[in-house]
């Protein structure tokens, strides 16, 4: 029986990104475990088909809810992604970091290191941003991140977004860089596509 000395559980971002990282230094073996299936299909590539796999169980785990008192007794779907690249091969190539917001409250319960300011040059080392450097956005990373274009394509979105003003919420125009609250395009990691 061959022996690993990181055994990690779930081929999911989080433990992909683990994986290679303890795989880069040369004397780690590493044995990645996931039950699902290889990522390698059209229903990954094509993000306009994720319909197709939060509903496959092949690729996602099917979770539900408890039933929701306030909302009829209804269960909530919660899929959770169950392949190669885990929730992030089910998400149709859509680009968001975690709140601000999250970050502070955690460093402010005691985990100093993980407020925004400690982890935002985190998030600017993994993108490339096709909208240039900034002061939130990162240019040398191994994700290619690009602005939405559904505005340009799709009228009622535009309405859509209108209607959000009028009704008091506010426009992001970048859901990962200052403004992280109201409505707006997403990023996605596309790139000639």
């Amino acid at each position: 029986m061959q022996r690993y000395d990181y055994l990690i559980i779930g081929a999911g971002s989080a433990g992909c990104v683990l994986a290679n990282r303890l795989s880069a230094q040369s004397n780690n073996s590493v044995a990645v475990f996931e039950s699902g299936p290889d990522s390698n299909s059209w229903k990954v590539d094509m993000p306009s088909a994720l319909l197709y796999t939060m509903h496959d169980p092949n690729m996602n785990w099917k979770y539900y809810s408890e039933p929701e008192p306030h909302l009829n007794n209804r269960k909530i779907f919660c899929p959770r992604g169950k392949m190669i690249g885990g929730c992030s091969s089910h998400n149709g190539m859509v680009f968001v970091r975690g709140h601000a917001e999250d970050f502070n409250r955690w460093s402010k319960n005691g985990l100093s290191k993980w407020s925004y300011r400690h982890v935002l040059p985190y998030f600017k080392k993994l993108e490339t941003s096709l909208e240039g450097e900034s002061q939130y956005r990162g240019k040398n990373g191994p994700l290619q991140v690009s602005k939405s274009k559904v505005n340009e394509k799709f009228p009622l979105f535009q309405a859509a977004l209108n209607a959000a003003v009028e009704a008091g919420y506010p426009i992001s125009e970048d859901f990962n860089g200052y403004m992280q609250d109201g409505f707006g395009t997403y990023d996605l990691t596309i790139k000639d596509g």
